[in-house]
């Protein structure tokens, strides 16, 4: 090669570089500003935390991002709106000791539910991580799958039904507003937790066993008139 053609050849080399250099400072100039940083619930390890948002994101993903920003056209989970707040009672750790329950909200294109408060748990398995999540009774049944995690849990007693029937009861109160959860005060024979919307008797939890002690159904019913919102059963 000539002098004259490497002289040449060098500076289309120099060329494509600044070309490069300047379409990679475009690129990065012309990406999307980094959405807000969320808040990570105190002890949630960070790729624990990761898991669940993109699980969310995954499941809740009804929305169009464009140039000028986003827009949701449905259920939409966006973690810079609603972060995770943990959920603990006396109740989920007795009988969920390896699993974490949280509270978050998505977005909704309903105009009387813009936010849908949702239930999320988080377990650790040797197959993967087991994460679920569930929408607010109030805004439609609740996720078959996030319940049947309550099924085939051991409660040999009537007070460990009963116990459960409540940390169940609260935790489903959680997604209400202003919910609360309850054991009947007129009632010691049955496994039953009732939810409250303020004064309003609003939902019953029931839980019931097998003859070895475990959990085989949950049914959550409207005690005003009796009709059933869901049935989960092993069967």
């Amino acid at each position: 090669m000539t002098p004259a053609l490497r002289l040449v050849v060098a500076w289309m080399v120099c060329a494509l570089a600044v070309v490069v250099w300047h379409r990679v400072r475009w690129w990065r100039d012309a990406e999307p500003a980094p959405c807000p940083g969320t808040v990570r619930p105190a002890n949630l390890p960070i790729a624990q935390h990761d898991a669940i948002t993109r699980y969310l994101q995954a499941r809740y993903d009804e929305v169009e991002y464009r140039d000028d920003g986003y827009s949701v056209t449905g259920l939409a989970y966006l973690p810079w709106e609603a972060p995770l707040a943990e959920l603990r009672s006396d109740g989920l750790r007795r009988f969920f000791s390896d699993t974490r329950f949280f509270k978050t909200t998505v977005r909704s294109t309903a105009k009387e539910y813009p936010q849908v408060e949702t239930l999320v748990s988080f377990r650790r398995t040797r197959g993967g991580d087991d994460i679920r999540s569930g929408l607010s009774l109030t805004y439609s049944e609740q996720s078959r799958k996030f319940m049947a995690q309550f099924t085939g849990v051991s409660a040999p007693t009537l007070v460990a039904r009963r116990e459960l029937a409540l940390a169940l009861a609260e935790l489903l109160a959680e997604t209400v507003a202003q919910g609360s959860a309850r054991l009947p005060a007129d009632s010691v024979l049955e496994a039953r937790a009732e939810i409250w919307q303020h004064r309003l008797h609003w939902r019953d939890v029931d839980v019931s066993t097998d003859w070895g002690g475990r959990v085989d159904r949950i049914v959550i019913s409207n005690p005003l008139d009796h009709s059933v919102d869901a049935v989960i059963s092993i069967f």
